[in-house]
Formats: structure tokens, sequence, C-alpha cells
């Protein structure tokens, strides 16, 4: 990714944190802002664009569309299944309990 692409990203990212704290009581995920600040943190440390997970490229297209994105595509659709997973195990136990 250019410097300059990567500037335009960490610009945008600053002025999305500010609006989201300057509004909380209209912004009540205050996970996006923790999202904002570590994706900020790895610009800074050197890490941005690499996976959490596998530790791979997240990929520019990826990126430019979610710049907060702590996962690439694979490892982000395993995560997406794993919690899908665990939530239909945990309707499925409250829909027996319910029956019991």
């Amino acid at each position: 990714m250019t410097t300059k692409r990567m500037k335009h990203l960490k610009d945008l990212m600053i002025r999305a944190r500010a609006n989201a704290s300057e509004n909380l009581a209209a912004w009540p995920d205050i996970q996006f802002i923790e999202k904002l600040n570590g994706a900020l943190k790895r610009m800074e440390g050197g890490t941005y664009g690499s996976c959490l997970v596998c530790g791979g490229d997240i990929g520019e297209s990826n990126l430019l569309v979610q710049p907060w994105a702590e996962n690439c595509a694979a490892c982000q659709a395993y995560v997406i299944s794993s919690l899908h997973d665990c939530s239909s195990k945990a309707d499925a136990a409250s829909g027996f309990e319910k029956r019991m």
C-alpha cells in the first residue's frame, strides 16, 4: 500500500474515532472505537495490514473497504463460522431447556 493511501486511511480512522467519541450517546458501539484504536496502533507499530490470526496479508482491497480489519478473508470467515456454530449450539441448548 502506498504511503499516501496509508496516510489517507489513517486520517479517515482518526476522524471516525473523533466523531464516534463525540457522539457516544448516539454511537453505542464502543467496540468500533476500540477497533479503530487497534488499527491506528498497528499502523504506528508497522503491523497494519497483517492478519492477527495467521500473520498473512489482509489485502489492500479489504483494508480500503474496512480500514480497521484485523484478519485476512480466510481467517475472518473461520472466526465468523466459529461464532455462528457457538451461537447455534447455544440457541439449540436454550430451545432444549425451554422444552423441558
